[in-house]
């Protein structure tokens, strides 16, 4: 339902077009409101583990390397391991994913903020269509 591809390559056009409303499909759209609320709220808990286990993987990381320094060069001061820490793969790597999932986790939210506007402009529109037919 969510196309994730879609979303890193141009979030901001994806999500607008997610939250959009068109007035033509009211029905489907009104049915199709809350499913796609669900789906955007799982997506957004399960980016949000993968964020948190990403943050542990990255901890481990740099303790790991700290280690494996200290131990190469034992007489080494903290402050420059901590430095080659830093610029190590496992270290990179690990931070390069916990940036990813970041933004995955960051779009999903734009995307639920979206939906709730989405869900107040669907029950104005209602409102106001419900108060049209009552005239005729």
């Amino acid at each position: 339902m969510i196309d994730f591809t879609a979303l890193k390559d141009m979030p901001a056009e994806e999500v607008a077009n997610l939250c959009a409303i068109d007035l033509n499909y009211m029905e489907t759209t009104l049915q199709n409101h809350a499913s796609l609320y669900a789906y955007a709220e799982a997506s957004y808990e399960t980016a949000e583990y993968t964020k948190a286990v990403a943050v542990v993987y990255l901890d481990r990381a740099k303790d790991d390397a700290f280690n494996t320094i200290q131990q190469d060069e034992p007489g080494l001061a903290i402050g420059k391991t901590a430095a080659r820490v830093g610029a190590m793969e496992d270290v990179r790597s690990a931070q390069d994913h916990l940036l990813e999932c970041s933004r995955d986790s960051g779009m999903l939210k734009a995307l639920i903020k979206g939906l709730q506007h989405r869900k107040d402009m669907l029950i104005q529109i209602s409102s106001r269509q419900k108060a049209e037919a009552a005239q005729y």
